[in-house]
């Protein structure tokens, strides 16, 4: 059984490479450090895994490790960087695989663009219906504005009126517009 007097001496064991003291450190810290990163995380896989890659690196960077005179501290501030890093791989993996699942869902099918290209066929020949039934001007006014995409101003002034008599014009023709087509899905 291994037995050692204060923090300091056991790092020193265990940099020094007895596997003693690295056994002992084990069996001390780790049910802490996995408490900590559990709360840390609340995901048993990536703190599991943090904790035994911790005690991994410093395992295979005894030598090289610094002094501590607080492995405790040491090992929680190491945990927390592991589980930092596992967290951000876990983020993008997830993201690249959403990005992959969006991609694909995006990408229409031949039946979507099928159903696509008649929806707007039928969604333009209701308009144009609607469209047929308003008042010249209201018609004259809507097609200047959406089709030709003209300012109101530049509207009164190709129809020879005041602007705000353009906006009156195009609010009552988009109104009728909506009740007509609000109608007509609604017969369908």
């Amino acid at each position: 059984m291994y037995s050692y007097k204060n923090d300091i001496s056991l790092w020193d064991d265990f940099r020094n490479g007895d596997e003693e003291a690295y056994k002992y450190m084990y069996m001390t810290y780790s049910p802490i450090l996995y408490n900590y990163g559990f709360k840390f995380c609340y995901n048993h896989n990536i703190s599991t895994d943090a904790v035994q890659e911790t005690f991994i690196y410093i395992y295979m960077k005894k030598s090289s490790l610094g002094m501590t005179s607080n492995i405790k501290f040491y090992l929680l501030k190491s945990l927390r960087r592991e589980i930092i890093r596992k967290i951000n791989q876990e983020k993008k993996r997830s993201i690249s695989s959403d990005i992959s699942e969006v991609e694909f869902l995006l990408t229409p099918s031949v039946e979507d663009k099928i159903v696509s290209h008649e929806f707007n066929i039928e969604r333009e020949r209701r308009m144009k219906l609607a469209m047929s039934d308003l008042p010249k001007r209201q018609h004259e006014a809507i097609f200047l504005r959406f089709y030709e995409e003209l300012s109101y101003e530049e509207i009164a002034q190709v129809m020879g009126l005041e602007q705000k008599s353009a906006y009156k014009i195009i609010y009552k023709a988009l109104d009728s517009l909506q009740e007509k087509l609000v109608a007509k899905i609604a017969l369908s």
